[in-house]
């Protein structure tokens, strides 16, 4: 009696693993994501010209401008694969200047976010959450 309680006992754990039930997690799609918020503090409207997602997919994409003294915000998450994500963006002003934000989320790898911008334009950053769910303010001025 006792084998055949052990038996089954067996047979029913190698079930619920093989079902995906409790096991190891995995990373799911979305796991990780970045939500960008934009400012446009200048009095020149911002013209993307381009962007890119390097890690993960686009949930909701940037516009293609942003007018001036108002904002925009984008997203980006993790595939299915369950890595993290990661991308770039670059605007440019009529009188010629320029930034590029850059993200990256990785799974178990620290955040990293940055602005860089020429001489005419400043940008400052407010982290807002740096966990895997990251939310950043870029102000551009």
């Amino acid at each position: 009696m006792n084998i055949a309680r052990t038996a089954t006992a067996a047979v029913l754990a190698t079930a619920g693993l093989a079902a995906g039930l409790p096991g190891v997690a995995h990373a799911q799609a979305g796991d990780n994501s970045v939500r960008i918020t934009v400012v446009n503090d200048s009095s020149w409207d911002f013209s993307r010209t381009r962007y890119r997602v390097t890690e993960g997919g686009w949930d909701t994409r940037p516009f293609d401008a942003i007018e001036a003294n108002s904002s925009d915000w984008f997203q980006t998450v993790s595939d299915e694969d369950g890595g993290g994500t990661a991308g770039n963006i670059t605007f440019k002003t009529a009188n010629g200047g320029q930034f590029t934000i850059t993200w990256s989320n990785p799974v178990d790898s620290p955040n990293v976010f940055s602005c860089d911008t020429s001489s005419r334009l400043s940008c400052d950053q407010d982290i807002i959450d740096n966990s895997s769910t990251a939310e950043v303010t870029f102000t551009i001025g």
